[in-house]
């Protein structure tokens, strides 16, 4: 057990000396109409005049490791990344009072880049190694199936209430690799993301209406969310080709 608790060590440690890691972050608005539809229902307790879009926008982090296809420019990198989305308001009530809502996605997307214009490119090397303009070995069209775990909180002065769901996802995007040197790769990108039936169970019940009870089918959406951002790629095995 002890050799091969070394040896899994030893093929690690090998695997970090020649990995290829990316590292990205952007801007992200979310499109989530029913939960805006709830919200809105809450809207007489809003100062006048103050109409707020929920989750309008917030920021994604992530990070991914690469690997390609031998013989055509077919790029792998599964990601890890992070969303998270908030919107704060205070209820116009004389007391001060304020109301929080997050959403929060963690995903796990297979990353799938076609370099459409550099298809039958067989260098296993970054953009900056590879012959011709950057713009046309560099571009490429993405696809990113994945699945995503979210976690949804309402909080007021009194509780916090939270609710947790798993979906899928798919995302289509483009980008342009721009290799700065054999070690680095600056990538800026968009991508559309879909995620299907997210259920945010019970939000609403969380706000407090004159009218007649909410729906429980706008609890559920499929979102969308556009990101615009950009990746950092190291390859730490610069020194093989």
């Amino acid at each position: 057990m002890k050799k091969l608790s070394l040896f899994i060590a030893c093929l690690f440690s090998l695997q970090i000396v020649s990995a290829q890691f990316g590292f990205s972050a952007g801007y992200k608005p979310i499109n989530a109409s029913n939960w805006e539809a709830i919200i809105e229902t809450n809207q007489a307790n809003f100062p006048v005049g103050y109409n707020p879009v929920p989750l309008a926008h917030g920021v994604q982090v992530g990070i991914d490791y690469w690997f390609r296809l031998k013989n055509h420019r077919v790029e792998f990198m599964p990601e890890l990344s992070y969303s998270t989305f908030k919107r704060v308001w205070q209820i116009e009530d004389g007391t001060g009072v304020k109301e929080q809502i997050n959403s929060n996605f963690l995903g796990l997307h297979f990353n799938t880049n076609f370099y459409i214009f550099d298809f039958k490119g067989d260098c296993n090397c970054p953009t900056f190694g590879k012959q011709g303009p950057d713009a046309k070995k560099g571009f490429f069209i993405q696809v990113a199936p994945g699945i995503d775990y979210v976690f949804n909180s309402f909080k007021n002065a009194e509780e916090t209430i939270t609710a947790n769901d798993i979906v899928p996802s798919i995302g289509l995007g483009v980008g342009v690799d721009f290799g700065l040197s054999n070690l680095l790769t600056i990538t800026p990108m968009v991508k559309i993301h879909q995620y299907f039936g997210v259920e945010w169970d019970g939000l609403n019940t969380n706000f407090k209406t004159n009218g007649p009870p909410i729906s429980d089918e706008l609890n559920k959406n499929n979102i969308t969310q556009l990101f615009a951002g950009i990746r950092i790629g190291l390859r730490l095995d610069s020194n093989n080709y």
